[in-house]
């Protein structure tokens, strides 16, 4: 298939080189390039809701539809297959590609009086190069007027070793490259943002770790610095908070003090109640 350009008139045999064209010579997006000489009036509107389609490239334009649903309630309708002969100019369609085939062929035995399908196709419509083996060059297999010969014979080392000189064609490689550097640089774009907007909603919430001290019972969130992956560091917010508790019998909130652990240092004497019976000391060492 050739491309021809519609601005300078330069044909390519390949939609990756002809499309590097545009870009380069032209300074224009394919996308944009189609919408200016190759788009078709009402393409890209949606046939349903009317909204606008996606662009799927060179070859395929605009989707006749913006989404799945819209697909789902469009009217279906019957793709008909036709076929037109080359003896009689008679059309011949079917709601099938077989269907056509076998409706072609009874008139062609009825009104030609040609029994072998291949012999039309052959006589009338088949080209050049068409039924031949593009890596080791025999016939292939005939399928029917309407789908023409198959492109490989029957042996699958054909196919493999054609698709492999497709791979190694310089403008291939080039549009594969491209695709798996847009591929990559759409995901790690996406899971950019997602992480970003993880940490956001995270440090709304105040996020840290939440420990009581032993000694004050205040309840303490530690900081934290949580670096994003556009190196910005988010210092998150430290919070103290009192541990308060109500005291059942006086109706007052009371701050609860540590307990003190007991020791074995000596206390010091305070006084003698001289009655005989006691000597009383200091509860406390200090």
């Amino acid at each position: 298939m050739s491309y021809e350009c519609k601005i300078c008139g330069r044909t390519y045999e390949d939609a990756m080189s002809f499309t590097l064209h545009i870009k380069n010579d032209h300074k224009l997006g394919i996308q944009e390039y189609y919408d200016k000489f190759l788009k078709k009036e009402g393409e890209g509107i949606c046939k349903v809701c009317g909204k606008p389609t996606t662009y799927n490239g060179l070859n395929k334009g605009y989707a006749e539809y913006c989404s799945t649903t819209c697909s789902n309630r469009a009217p279906k309708q019957q793709e008909y297959t036709e076929i037109r002969c080359e003896i009689c100019d008679m059309v011949i369609s079917a709601d099938s590609a077989n269907a056509t085939s076998k409706k072609f062929n009874n008139h062609l035995k009825r009104d030609h009086n040609i029994f072998n399908p291949k012999l039309y196709y052959d006589t009338y419509v088949r080209k050049e190069d068409e039924g031949y083996c593009p890596t080791c060059h025999k016939e292939t297999t005939f399928i029917s007027v309407v789908r023409g010969y198959e492109k490989y014979c029957s042996d699958s080392a054909c196919m493999i070793a054609h698709q492999r000189t497709l791979k190694d064609d310089p403008n291939t490689k080039l549009h594969n490259m491209l695709n798996i550097r847009s591929m990559m640089k759409k995901i790690a774009d996406s899971i950019s943002e997602k992480y970003n907007n993880f940490l956001k909603s995270e440090s709304k919430k105040s996020f840290g770790d939440v420990r009581t001290d032993p000694i004050t019972h205040k309840t303490v969130k530690e900081n934290k610095q949580v670096t994003t992956i556009d190196g910005t560091t988010t210092q998150l917010k430290t919070e103290i908070s009192s541990s308060t508790q109500q005291d059942p019998y006086l109706g007052t909130q009371k701050m609860y003090r540590p307990k003190q652990e007991s020791c074995t240092q000596n206390t010091y004497f305070d006084e003698i109640i001289d009655d005989g019976n006691s000597i009383n000391e200091t509860e406390w060492c200090h």
